[in-house]
């Protein structure tokens, strides 16, 4: 007999413990909600981060990075351009939920609000699930030229996008980007519809820097090259006058600082698995540097849609291996591990 009431999710119950169970079907037509049917969400290192932590105290479903079609909606239901959201609609979904309300919310960084719900990060529920309820304004409408993968990615983009933002590049400007994850790699592109050159990129795997070689970026394995010393010298001692910090933060932000110009910036996006950030205090001091610490993102899906439907970003490219939603533990054991050459997991519904 087929239980029309329950349906498949993912949830962790602890470090590395990924089962599929059955779940309640969401509500599908309270106030200003929308249930989604969901069709594609991509692992992020900050599920990784999750996936290897033990102190949950309750088991939860991870995947804030998603996309899918709407439905069902609830009574005054618009969407993240504040149109009418309709049953049917293709949408990626933004996994942040602020209060609007709270001081941050009312000075315009929803990021930052301290009342945020986010979906996929506890004890919020992610997107491993057949279907989810989320507030309509979190869903963004994409055309059909966009793949459901490339939708569920917008998320990445967004954050790449939101690191650009908080800094004022200029013309003739270059970079270094400090880890060729997909954010890396999203920023990367950015940068080059920009003309800011050059761009180098580091990481400690080939195959990641296969591609960014393949996107422009000047690739440096960092295994083999000391990356501050080759920039360095590369730009006659001068550095290059942004570095963005892409990986696991740890050795990485005091390369960050070595490479930068004096006076030039820093922009954090790691997460550090042992939560600590730490510089030299003399380099900083010495060359006068700034640091930005990115949080997540504020309203860049219409910008990230824009940039898919002109080509100007390709995220297909970033898709390494895909999974059914049956398989996910599998997923994650190999995207924790970095084997076989994984960049993005994308597990499909």
């Amino acid at each position: 007999m087929i239980d029309r009431q329950r349906m498949f999710a993912v949830r962790l119950y602890g470090k590395g413990d990924i089962r599929i169970d059955k779940v309640l079907k969401p509500i599908s037509t309270l106030r200003e909600q929308a249930r989604i049917k969901v069709k594609a969400v991509g692992i992020c290192g900050s599920d990784l981060n999750a996936y290897d932590r033990s102190d949950w105290k309750n088991p939860f479903i991870l995947g804030h990075e998603f996309s899918g079609i709407v439905d069902e909606v609830g009574d005054d239901c618009y969407d993240g351009f504040n149109q009418l959201l309709r049953e049917g609609t293709k949408v990626a979904v933004d996994p942040n939920q602020p209060c609007g309300k709270c001081e941050p919310c009312e000075k315009g960084h929803p990021n930052l609000c301290t009342a945020v719900h986010f979906t996929g990060f506890y004890p919020d529920n992610g997107a491993l699930q057949e279907l989810i309820s989320v507030p309509a304004r979190c869903c963004f409408p994409v055309p059909d030229t966009i793949e459901f993968e490339s939708a569920a990615l917008l998320e990445t983009l967004g954050v790449a996008l939101h690191a650009i933002d908080l800094i004022s590049l200029k013309a003739g400007y270059s970079a270094t980007i400090l880890g060729a994850g997909p954010i890396g790699l999203c920023i990367l592109q950015i940068l080059r519809s920009m003309n800011i050159a050059p761009i180098f990129i580091v990481d400690q795997f080939d195959w990641r820097l296969k591609i960014g070689k393949e996107l422009g970026g000047l690739p440096l394995n960092f295994t083999r090259v000391d990356p501050a010393e080759f920039i360095l010298q590369s730009t006659g001692n001068r550095g290059t006058d942004v570095v963005f910090e892409a990986a696991w933060a740890g050795e990485a932000a005091r390369q960050a600082a070595e490479i930068v110009i004096a006076g030039g910036k820093l922009v954090m996006i790691g997460i550090p698995k042992d939560d600590k950030l730490v510089f030299e205090h003399s380099t900083l001091r010495r060359k006068g540097l700034t640091v930005i610490m990115v949080r997540r993102m504020k309203h860049t899906y219409p910008r990230s849609i824009q940039l898919l439907e002109r080509g100007t970003v390709d995220l297909i490219k970033l898709i390494s291996h895909r999974f059914p939603l049956k398989k996910t533990a599998e997923a994650f054991t190999l995207n924790a591990g970095y084997k076989d050459q994984v960049l993005k997991v994308i597990i499909e519904m």
